[in-house]
């Protein structure tokens, strides 16, 4: 565990600072900091009773907008927490703090319906012959899964990969992709410029990386970043609520060009459950 002081997107050190928690779920199957009730019979003289949560800060950039946790996972922590991503234990265990996830995990399990649109729009700069999907779970959701290519997953929740695709690690780093994925990761990640750096590895100069991250609805009003960071009292899964500004400078401090963006609806519902989509290749 870390604090960040800079923006995740653009690197800017001009911020402002708003009290917030981590979620219950997430500080005790990272850290095993469930919430404690402290009541009289502690008797702690200077400490008010109540329950005592994970504290952190929501922080907002001055320069691109986007806002984050400060609070931040190193890779032990990040395997703790995705750990069997959405399986059996990790929905009993997530469900005992949220019971509404448990309707919601049953979704989960369905491919999401705005991928068929996102590979049309692909295609309209390449057909994709190898494929790698970073951070792609069990590849449920690996783009042109059902095209006949050849399909590699990197992931770091241990979970079993579907039929017919391939697990990548370092010894396939040789395999020369025509297109990395890199599908609702982004805004999961301690470090969103690191991510996009080690991608940048493994692309040739011919390679296309396709990136997409949710669009947070708390970001869509033009307001000023104090009174967002109110409006942010708990984090969650999503460590990092990006901007379009933001995108753009994340991008190009990874040394990236972005040949094209769009905001999209997931569930093609008009201003609803909007999503950044972006194509990149290098400089």
């Amino acid at each position: 565990m870390y604090i960040m002081k800079a923006c995740g997107a653009c690197g800017s050190e001009k911020v402002s600072k708003s009290p917030a928690i981590l979620a219950p779920f997430i500080a005790d199957r990272v850290f095993d900091w469930a919430p404690v009730e402290i009541t009289a019979e502690w008797g702690l003289k200077s400490t008010k009773v109540g329950v005592a949560h994970c504290r952190l800060n929501s922080v907002g950039c001055h320069d691109c907008a986007s806002i984050f946790s400060d609070l931040r996972f190193c890779a032990e922590e990040v395997e703790k927490l995705y750990r069997d991503y959405r399986g059996h234990e990790y929905t009993s265990s997530r469900t005992a703090y949220e019971p509404e996830y448990k309707a919601k995990a049953k979704t989960l399990h369905s491919r999401y319906p705005y991928l068929l649109d996102a590979e049309s729009w692909i295609k309209g700069y390449l057909t994709p012959q190898s494929i790698l999907d970073w951070g792609g779970g069990n590849g449920l959701n690996s783009m042109f899964k059902y095209a006949g290519n050849e399909l590699y997953v990197h992931d770091v929740s241990g979970v079993s990969i579907g039929r017919g695709i391939k697990s990548f690690f370092e010894h396939d780093c040789d395999v020369n992709f025509d297109l990395v994925t890199c599908n609702q990761v982004l805004e999961h990640v301690s470090e969103p410029l690191n991510v996009l750096t080690e991608i940048k590895r493994l692309m040739s100069d011919d390679t296309w990386l396709y990136f997409d991250l949710p669009y947070e609805k708390i970001m869509h009003d033009s307001i000023p970043i104090i009174e967002r960071l109110k409006r942010k009292r708990h984090w969650h899964e999503h460590i990092n609520f990006f901007t379009e500004k933001g995108v753009r400078q994340l991008v190009n401090r990874a040394d990236l060009n972005v040949i094209d963006l769009r905001i999209v609806s997931a569930t093609d519902t008009p201003g609803e459950d909007l999503i950044f989509q972006t194509l990149v290749r290098k400089r």
